[in-house]
């Protein structure tokens, strides 16, 4: 099974394209002398909980459309990464939605060394959510 891309976003990414734009970070990261261990990339995933995107559902052939139902109420997890330019990691942040952590999200024996904060709606858009240590 294939996912959907935007065909600009694969047409564009070429090796002289590529090349192009670290050329253009070098250049401005030397114009503002930024060091490499100040240059970080985050990334942002939100799940929907006991939901899966990757299923296949069979369907007979004369049927043009098949549905799969889902929950009328999911809850939302933010989990947010960041990576230096040099290697140095950061422990990953799992936003849950709720008012505190419960501890039934995370099972004792397999919560991961990360650090678990609560948001209203699950994202990362309110900043002045509490940050929970496990």
């Amino acid at each position: 099974m294939g996912r959907k891309i935007e065909a600009s976003r694969i047409e564009n990414t070429t090796p002289e394209q590529l090349q192009g734009f670290f050329d253009h970070y070098d250049q401005t990261r030397m114009r503002y002398t930024i060091r490499l261990e100040d240059t970080w990339n985050m990334d942002e995933v939100g799940i929907a909980l006991g939901i899966c995107s990757n299923t296949r559902v069979l369907s007979g052939t004369k049927k043009g459309r098949t549905y799969v139902k889902r929950p009328k109420e999911r809850e939302w997890v933010t989990i947010l990464e960041a990576i230096s330019a040099t290697g140095q990691k950061i422990r990953p942040l799992t936003v849950f939605k709720g008012k505190s952590l419960q501890t039934q999200w995370l099972p004792a024996e397999k919560v991961p060394d990360w650090v678990y904060a609560t948001s209203e709606n699950g994202w990362t858009s309110k900043g002045d959510w509490p940050l929970l240590a496990p």
